[in-house]
């Protein structure tokens, strides 16, 4: 997979968590075709995204063995479109 494939899937997922709370760790693997391991690296990613650098700017995302909820979504609910400069 290339870094451009994981970064458009990254752009999506944030999106399907927020509208699919309390989604499975295994539901959200099997929505995005990836390893629960994956899953697991990605849920990892996403916590550090957000409009700032510090901890009350990123998103919050809770996750355990079985679920997945996103706590605070900084307004990232839908996915992302850029223009022709970004």
């Amino acid at each position: 997979m290339s870094k451009n494939d994981r970064l458009t899937r990254l752009l999506l997922e944030l999106p399907w968590l927020i509208q699919n709370r309390n989604a499975s760790i295994d539901s959200f693997s099997d929505q995005f075709d990836i390893s629960r391991d994956e899953a697991i690296k990605d849920l990892s990613l996403l916590t550090y995204v957000g409009p700032g650098r510090f901890g009350g700017e990123l998103v919050d995302i809770q996750y355990d063995d079985e679920f997945v909820s996103v706590i605070d979504s900084q307004g990232f609910d839908r996915p992302l479109k850029f223009n022709n400069i970004e």
